[in-house]
């Protein structure tokens, strides 16, 4: 009897599975989010700034400006040296690198963010194309500054552009001075230029 009952258990369950019917749960395929707070977005140069993220249906996330690859949720602290958007993107988990350019649309979020940082000091490239040359000759001062708001060169060239250059010619061995001025206080270089007589 024990063995004709397992036989016949045997059979339901092969009869049930060929008639029975059969549910199949297709899960879809949802785009990520990411949500960016920061302590504040206005800093003074040097200060930190400490910055959190989540995430829904993402795998992980990548921070743009040398952060990289970070998980779908956390906090950082950030010192950016001057005003930086920063874009955080997240993946889902059915993320690929072979995807389609539409498929990889569908499963990938940026968001951005932005840190102000005031008060940061002027940084200047100031150089001449050459610092010796002989009477008559010309030479170029160029320039490039960043945090700025008023340059300007003295032996009476006066107020110039944030960026650019010019050519002069000096009669004289001749020290040339860039000022440049910004939020973040003045910054002074200096550059000299030696002027040889001529052979008679």
């Amino acid at each position: 009897m024990i063995r004709y009952g397992l036989h016949v258990l045997r059979w339901s369950i092969v009869l049930f599975c060929l008639f029975g019917v059969v549910t199949v749960s297709v899960a879809a395929n949802k785009t990520p989010s990411v949500e960016v707070m920061m302590d504040r977005s206005t800093i003074n140069s040097g200060e930190t700034v400490s910055v959190t993220w989540k995430t829904k249906f993402a795998k992980y996330c990548f921070i743009s400006h040398g952060v990289g690859l970070v998980k779908r949720k956390g906090t950082i602290e950030l010192t950016p040296v001057e005003t930086t958007t920063y874009k955080i993107t997240a993946y889902s988990t059915k993320w690929r690198s072979n995807m389609s350019a539409e498929d990889k649309k569908a499963n990938e979020i940026d968001s951005t963010f932005t840190i102000t940082v005031e008060g940061v000091k002027p940084s200047v490239s100031f150089a001449a194309s050459t610092t010796s040359i002989y009477e008559g000759d010309a030479i170029t001062l160029s320039w490039d500054t960043r945090h700025t708001s008023v340059v300007s060169i003295n032996q009476g060239i006066g107020t110039v552009g944030t960026k650019g250059d010019i050519k002069v010619i000096p009669a004289k061995t001749t020290e040339y001075q860039l000022t440049a001025k910004g939020p973040g206080g003045v910054v002074i270089q200096k550059v000299k230029v030696k002027v040889n007589k001529r052979a008679q």
